[in-house]
């Protein structure tokens, strides 16, 4: 009996150090190709739900990357909605009603500056760490997904985390933000291109 258990707690171990060793080995491909990556451009679906009334608005763009620090999400509908991130400047343009921040003075936006710019970049142990949150990775049928959930609650920011990397260059393809307020954004990406000349103008923040 003892001989058996023996040989099962071996088995159980060399199984979760093969996984572990698979799972470093998934995010350090999607970090590694990350930190390749100059331009993208995609078209997104963005879906806002807010859990305590169910209600739900579906937006959609075009979003256009240049790394290390611009990002814009220009907004089809509603037209004329604008997300743009500047270095530590972010813009917006929501319902008719346009502002700028500067992230290193306001948290909040610094941590949608990074999480934005960290997710889609693929500096996924970045997000974990910023988040002071746990992360697992699985092989799945439709991509690499990476799950990162908060290990302590907190007023504000991400409680869980979950992004959709395709698997033949690492691009993410879906993200779900879910925030302690009891609010989940999900963005679907569509199109995605590569390494293309994307226009500086794109990235300007108005008045600056």
């Amino acid at each position: 009996m003892k001989k058996t258990l023996a040989i099962i707690a071996s088995a159980l171990v060399l199984l979760l150090g093969s996984h572990a060793y698979a799972q470093d080995a998934i995010l350090q491909k999607i970090e590694k190709a990350g930190s390749a990556f100059t331009t993208i451009e995609a078209a997104f679906t963005q879906t806002r739900t807010i859990k305590a009334s169910g209600n739900t608005t579906t937006s959609k763009g075009n979003l256009f990357v240049n790394a290390p620090g611009q990002l814009a999400m220009n907004y089809s509908q509603p037209a004329g909605e604008v997300l743009i991130i500047n270095g530590d400047m972010i813009h917006m343009n929501r319902a008719g009603k346009a502002t700028t921040y500067d992230s290193a003075k306001v948290s909040s936006m610094r941590t949608l500056r990074n999480t934005l710019m960290d997710c889609i970049t693929g500096k996924t142990s970045k997000v974990a760490s910023d988040n002071d949150a746990s992360m697992t990775v699985s092989d799945t049928k439709d991509g690499y997904l990476v799950t990162i959930k908060a290990n302590n609650a907190a007023p504000r920011g991400y409680s869980s985390i979950s992004l959709l990397y395709r698997k033949s260059d690492c691009v993410v393809i879906k993200m779900i933000l879910d925030e302690f307020a009891g609010i989940r954004t999900v963005y679907d990406m569509s199109g995605v291109k590569l390494g293309t000349s994307v226009d500086q103008s794109k990235f300007k923040i108005p008045g600056r």
